[in-house]
């Protein structure tokens, strides 16, 4: 008698014990979150600019280095940083060369196992940068066009001064589900290549995905009935803090937090890649303002009654609040 009351406690403690430690998680990755952005402002004192969308490392090679490498001297890895930007060659193969190799807590969320960086590994990340409600320019994110849209674009770096909806309306960054091109399900997060017409009807997205817009594929599915492209599944998302394509290190406010990834060609074209977190219910939002939100897995978003909501090349996002919180200059109402 004693052993079943004894198990009836522990079977009604445990859920309670286990909620308790996830808050103290989504905490800690809220306060990694509250760094970043703090790193985000450094920069902008420093260079009366936000770091760029892509840059070169050091004035010459490739163009592919991602905004969060140039907040490395902020976030109190200058030595990492002078390396990178000093080191040269060919920095092909990428697993090679030891400054991108290794853990930076600032950029885990210890909610997601994957996030971890093990040794020898290049450095992961739960934090992505936002590229607005841009569709069919985020691989490239010109500043020109749709990419005008977005705080972080690759030819012309923004000031505070561009965000004239205002730094509290203007989300800088949000979290990722990390994941490495395996199994997808494990990871949670539905990742598809090879999806048509992404940029005139992103719900195309969501035809992978269960209709309670959970993260896991249909079991269903075929891959080879919908898409010719090899390993339809791949994602890799956050997989290298380092590299400015937007399946690995950005997101775009599109389709809700917690739906779906998915590319218009291979696994680094451009796309719909969402927020993600294994938070309940929805993901931390980092603002230019410096503030730390948490999202709603049901933020107005592409439900907003538009038949077809797709990509538009200027005024007002067609993405409801979610969209509106992504772009810098468009002067929509942001409403619950």
């Amino acid at each position: 008698m004693v052993i079943a009351i004894i198990g009836v406690l522990i079977a009604i403690l445990l859920p309670a014990i286990q909620a308790a430690r996830e808050a103290a998680r989504r905490m800690e990755c809220a306060n990694h979150m509250k760094q970043y952005l703090i790193a985000l402002h450094n920069h902008h004192d420093t260079k009366q600019e936000f770091p760029k969308f892509r840059s070169q490392r050091n004035g010459s090679g490739n163009n592919e280095w991602s905004a969060t490498t140039f907040l490395l001297p902020y976030l109190e890895q200058q030595t990492r940083y002078e390396a990178i930007i000093t080191e040269s060659g060919n920095w092909y193969p990428w697993e090679t060369r030891a400054p991108i190799i290794g853990n930076i807590q600032t950029f885990r969320c210890p909610s997601d196992i994957n996030s971890k960086t093990d040794e020898g590994v290049i450095t992961k990340t739960s934090i992505v940068i936002s590229v607005a409600d841009v569709i069919n320019d985020n691989g490239s994110m010109n500043g020109t066009g749709v990419g005008g849209r977005a705080a972080f674009v690759t030819d012309n770096a923004k000031n505070i001064a561009a965000i004239t909806d205002g730094t509290s309306n203007t989300i800088a960054c949000s979290e990722t589900k990390v994941t490495d091109g395996g199994d997808i399900k494990e990871a949670g997060v539905a990742s598809m290549n090879g999806v048509g017409g992404l940029n005139t009807n992103p719900r195309n997205c969501l035809n992978y995905i269960d209709s309670n817009y959970k993260t896991l594929l249909k079991e269903s599915y075929s891959y080879a009935a919908v898409s010719t492209t090899a390993n339809t599944y791949s994602s890799n998302r956050g997989i290298w803090v380092y590299r400015c394509a937007p399946n690995i290190s950005a997101f775009c406010t599109v389709l809700p937090p917690n739906t779906a990834n998915c590319s218009s060609g291979n696994y680094a074209s451009w796309g719909v890649y969402s927020a993600s977190s294994y938070h309940p219910g929805g993901v931390n939002g980092g603002f230019f303002d410096g503030s730390v939100r948490f999202i709603s897995d049901t933020i107005n978003c592409i439900s907003t009654g538009i038949t077809t909501p797709q990509q538009v090349t200027d005024g007002a996002s067609q993405f409801g609040t979610w969209g509106a919180l992504g772009t810098i200059n468009c002067e929509e109402p942001v409403t619950p």
